[in-house]
């Protein structure tokens, strides 16, 4: 599960942000023991990881963005959603339009939130 499905620098180039399917990582380019913050994006499902092994859900591939300040992240989910993670420590869930079959737990996303300038 500690696969990364996509890397971004931040927009002032220290931050490298890189998401797995359970998290994001917010990493200090200048620095590489650890992750500066974690911000968990799947963290409601940890009880049926064997189930979505078995029927290959952990294969799944969540690409990541910033906004143009580096203020705030973007990432996908499922049923079509993704979460905005902001600098003030929020965390907001939002549903496209788009018509999706249901591929993916509900998640609680709890309200962390991240700051990469």
């Amino acid at each position: 599960l500690a696969g990364i499905s996509d890397v971004k620098y931040s927009p002032c180039g220290t931050y490298i942000i890189a998401r797995d399917y359970m998290n994001v990582n917010i990493w200090d380019a200048r620095k590489e023991a650890a992750p500066v913050r974690t911000l968990p994006v799947h963290d409601g499902i940890q009880p049926r990881l064997t189930e979505l092994y078995e029927h290959d859900y952990v294969f799944d591939r969540f690409e990541v963005v910033t906004n143009g300040s580096g203020e705030d992240i973007y990432t996908g989910s499922y049923r079509s959603e993704f979460v905005q993670f902001g600098q003030d420590g929020s965390s907001k869930l939002y549903t496209t339009n788009m018509q999706a079959p249901s591929m993916g737990p509900v998640v609680d996303h709890g309200g962390r939130g991240a700051a990469v300038r």
